[in-house]
């Protein structure tokens, strides 16, 4: 068989190659060895010696090895003023001979089939105080060695090279504040800076191959002085009288000004020291040299920059960065960029505010409650009463209208929360009793678009609001609306959990006689909220329809027009109902005096919503007129719903001031950088201020 003969084959050959002592033996070998020979390396005359650069060239290069190949080649660049042996200057063959590898800081260059290595763009050495018009000599040292370990002899050429200086720009210039993050998986995105280069003069168009060091001072106190030096740049030197001439000012970041340490008073005596800059950028090799500083990144993400400090309530401080870039010849920007901003610690410390947008101005035909204080005392009484004992009408309460009273004493004057209070708090009471409060909107740079923000920063909000719709007319025939649903914003329905929103509109009169006299016509017929899971809820009933109830003690009295009877109110106006989104859970449903023949009648009138970001709770009804205990309780189950968030969320880890390059924001954290930049480009100063941000002292030139 073919199989059989095969083996006998393979077994007659083995037993021949022992026999001949070709298995297993190194064979017999007569004769001289013949010596390796080293290999060749030749420069290419292109570019020739002596040539001079305004950039950095690349150089070409090849070796032969007759009886092998290369193995790596090594390359060095020494300026002509380092040709040095104990202190004394030698010539380049000295140099080669006498020379160190520690003087000549070789680079190697591995060699395989698919990396020649025959040619590189070096960087050459540009003068650092006069670039222009100082050409810099240096010498160009390359060796091959072959796979054998033979080395060529060193060859090199000399060339020099003169340089313009880098321009560093820093794109950060803006009002905003960044918001802190202890990491990158916290709400806010840190502290985002970019930067870049131009070497136009040396380089045109095409992009430079520049290195940057930046570094990052604070925190300061917003009213600190930060001092600039002013510097010539752009200069031409007199050839007569070799004066710099035709120079442009500029300023620069005066770095012995600040600190090598700050001092922080933190109050009661707690002072905490931070040496400057708190970060830096960080080379390669930082870790085991810390002059390695220059890296090639155009953006850094800088976290954490209030380590250490223990800050106990929400805060704002400024900072400072600084940047510059270096060219291919080593020569750094002498202007380098810089600006200032402040940084705010987000600390949610305080439990609940309650931002009251009610307008307490009683004009005759106005259903608003006649009283802040009153208003002011309801809620402090109803949050004392569920166990946030912390909450402080003084601290805790804002309110917005300007107007006074027509029927009270209390001259009403705004307390606006401005961006540091709105994320002082975990969870907000958001209450506007008016008949067009106008909640349905998007970010605008005022008082809602603070509420979006906190809710994107993770706050919990409780919305207490008669016509969120802003709707103040009638929207059908008769006594009644026709329930045409108005839509809210699309924001307002991903954070609220309410598609759209109908309201009991009314007319203030109607038309009724040829004579035109008018005649009221009242749209009054909710009278309790009834919960929908009775085990969760209480029943929350209306007290109306006497001189002595709430309804009429807090809203009323009300008068068509001077003259006139004073109306008896015979339930709360402007009570909506709602049309809730799939992932919302109804609360309460509408009770009307009407009963089954009211169009509003068993729709849902209060909500509770969650979503990646927080939680949040609707009640298109208002408490001041609603029975005291059952709303105080549903106050109560709410609030506790609201913070029972934050038990559940683990605590962010508090690393070190660190930095990264970009990263990938999160939806969250995209909201957050989305809602900065609507504020920082589509409002006025005014408005900036009205929200809190407040202007940067400026910088203080010597």
């Amino acid at each position: 068989m073919l199989v059989v003969r095969f083996t006998i084959v393979l077994a007659a050959l083995l037993a021949l190659a022992m026999t001949l002592g070709l298995v297993g033996c190194e064979p017999d070998r007569t004769g001289t060895a013949k010596t390796n020979a080293a290999p060749k390396v030749t420069i290419v005359n292109t570019p020739p010696d002596g040539a001079q650069f305004s950039r950095n060239p690349e150089l070409n290069w090849f070796a032969t090895d007759i009886d092998g190949f290369i193995s790596f080649f090594r390359y060095s660049i020494v300026v002509d003023s380092m040709l040095q042996i104990n202190g004394s200057p030698v010539t380049p063959e000295q140099f080669i001979t006498q020379a160190t590898d520690a003087q000549f800081g070789w680079d190697t260059l591995l060699v395989d089939l698919d990396h020649p290595q025959s040619s590189a763009t070096l960087r050459l050495f540009a003068d650092t105080q006069d670039p222009v018009n100082t050409f810099v000599s240096q010498y160009f040292f390359v060796q091959a060695e072959d796979d054998r370990g033979a080395m060529s002899e060193v060859v090199f050429r000399n060339y020099s090279r003169n340089n313009h200086y880098p321009n560093t720009h820093h794109r950060y210039a803006r009002a905003m504040p960044f918001i802190n993050a202890i990491d990158a998986n916290s709400a806010a995105n840190g502290i985002q800076l970019t930067w870049y280069g131009a070497d136009s003069l040396d380089w045109g168009r095409t992009e430079p191959p520049l290195d940057y060091e930046w570094r990052l001072f604070g925190p300061f106190d917003l009213d600190e002085d930060v001092y600039l030096n002013s510097t010539l740049e752009d200069c031409d030197r007199d050839p007569t009288s070799g004066e710099w001439i035709n120079c442009r000012e500029v300023h620069t970041l005066d770095l012995d000004a600040l600190p090598d340490t700050i001092h922080i008073d933190l109050g009661n005596g707690n002072i905490i020291s931070k040496a400057q800059p708190i970060a830096r950028s960080q080379g390669p090799n930082f870790a085991n040299d810390p002059t390695d500083v220059w890296v090639t990144d155009r953006e850094a993400t800088i976290f954490n920059v209030f380590e250490g400090l223990n800050l106990v309530e929400t805060s704002e401080y400024k900072f400072v960065f600084w940047v510059r870039a270096r060219d291919d010849g080593f020569v750094p920007d002498p202007t380098p960029a810089f600006s200032q901003f402040t940084v705010v610690e987000a600390l949610f410390e305080r439990d609940v505010a309650v931002i009251d947008e009610t307008y307490y101005s009683a004009y005759i035909g106005t259903w608003m409650p006649r009283s802040l204080d009153t208003t002011k005392s309801i809620f402090n009484n109803m949050i004392h009463e569920v166990g946030y004992n912390k909450f402080d009408t003084l601290v805790d309460y804002f309110w917005f209208t300007a107007k006074k009273s027509r029927f009270g004493v209390d001259p009403v004057v705004p307390n606006e929360p401005d961006l540091l209070d709105v994320l002082s708090y975990k969870t907000i009471v958001f209450y506007t009793d008016a008949q067009t409060s106008g909640y349905n909107s998007t970010p605008s740079g005022l008082l809602r678009s603070k509420i979006y923000f906190a809710m994107d920063m993770g706050v919990t909000v409780l919305m207490m609001a008669r016509n969120i719709t802003g709707i103040g007319k009638n929207l059908g025939e008769g006594n009644k609306p026709d329930g045409i649903p108005i839509e809210m914003s699309g924001t307002f329905q991903n954070y609220f959990g309410i598609k759209s929103v109908t309201v009991e509109g009314w007319n203030y009169w109607v038309l009724a006689r040829p004579t035109n006299l008018y005649f009221p016509q009242y749209m009054e017929e909710f009278i309790a909220a009834y919960p929908v899971n009775a085990g969760e809820f209480p029943l929350i009933e209306l007290d109306y329809g006497n001189s002595t109830s709430l309804m009429e003690t807090r809203y009323g009295p009300w008068q068509l027009a001077p003259g006139m009877p004073t109306h008896t109110m015979q339930g709360l106006p402007e009570v909506g109902v709602c049309n809730k989104m799939p992932g919302a859970a109804p609360l309460f449903l509408f009770y009307s005096k009407h009963g089954q023949v009211s169009p509003f009648h068993g729709k849902v009138c209060a909500v509770r919503n969650i979503t990646e970001d927080t939680r949040t709770s609707v009640f298109l009804f208002t408490p001041l007129a609603m029975d005291p205990d059952p709303m105080t309780e549903t106050m109560e189950i709410t609030l506790d719903w609201l913070m029972e968030k934050f038990s559940t969320v683990a605590p962010a880890a508090k690393p070190g001031i660190n930095y990264t390059g970009s990263i990938d924001l999160t939806h969250r954290q995209q909201k957050v950088q989305d809602y900065l930049d609507y504020i920082e480009f589509n409002t006025t100063d005014e408005e900036k201020a009205a929200f809190g941000i407040k202007p940067l002292k400026p910088f203080v030139v010597h």
